[in-house]
């Protein structure tokens, strides 16, 4: 056997992993002002050589996402419609490999708080940065940001729905429909380019005695980034004033007495 007399330890440097998140969901599809949409200007600007040569530096994978990461890196952004990039981030805090994270993004979230899904990577020493593509304007796109109505209302008794409207990039009117149980039960429009969380409130007419769902639907003039947000639901539940007992004996009895009273 060879038991050498002299060893000499050697530490041999590895590049720091680092992983590359792109945005694949439905905006990423967007075209921009060239005409190229900014997917492809993404791809475009990683293809550079000076940006080649800096990610040479780094054990490199890219990781697609859109709502959460993707099993795959996609050739084309995915159809949904839904941005959760804060999802993403900390899905990739279960992995202990990336030392780094570099976000490619065009910005438009429609869910999550990507803030915070940083910082809890920061704090486990993890570095996440951002690189936007796409115009500095944001694209058109409306949101229905609040939807408040009381939970419980009386039976039949009239009751007020108030939104809260936000749009960017639009102007004029959209038009706000309120359904109950798949029933429209009101509408109105809404001026677009107000100010944020802006909106109109309803009268509604009274609900029968139960539990309902309604919803309220914002459709606007034009095509826009997502319309996913464009909708919310609660459940209302109507009560009557007064339960209603029957109560059925063969003669008068001190139940009977006590329910009268009630």
């Amino acid at each position: 056997t060879v038991n050498p007399a002299f060893r000499m330890p050697a530490t041999v440097p590895t590049p720091p992993h680092l992983t590359l998140l792109l945005d694949a969901s439905a905006s990423m599809g967007l075209p921009d002002t060239d005409g190229r949409t900014r997917w492809q200007s993404m791809q475009a600007m990683l293809a550079r050589p000076d940006v080649a040569a800096a990610l040479r530096r780094f054990q490199v994978r890219r990781q697609a996402c859109a709502r959460g990461l993707l099993p795959r890196a996609p050739a084309a952004p995915t159809d949904s419609l839904t941005t959760d990039l804060a999802l993403a981030l900390e899905q990739l805090a279960t992995d202990p490999r990336p030392q780094h994270v570099l976000l490619v993004s065009d910005g438009v979230v429609t869910t999550g708080d990507v803030l915070a899904a940083a910082e809890r990577l920061a704090a486990r020493g993890v570095t996440v940065q951002a690189v936007g593509v796409g115009p500095l304007i944001p694209p058109p796109d409306a949101a229905l940001t609040r939807l408040q109505v009381p939970r419980v209302v009386r039976e039949h008794e009239p009751f007020t729905l108030s939104a809260g409207v936000h749009a960017t990039g639009l102007t004029g009117r959209g038009k706000l429909t309120i359904t109950c149980d798949g029933r429209v039960v009101g509408q109105c429009t809404v001026p677009l380019g107000q100010a944020a969380d802006a909106g109109p409130s309803l009268r509604l007419a009274g609900l029968t005695a139960g539990v309902h769902l309604l919803t309220a639907a914002l459709t606007v003039p034009g095509p826009e980034a997502t319309p996913t947000n464009n909708q919310r639901s609660v459940f209302v539940e109507a009560r009557r004033d007064r339960d209603r007992v029957l109560l059925v004996a063969g003669a008068p009895s001190l139940e009977y007495a006590c329910l009268r009273r009630v």
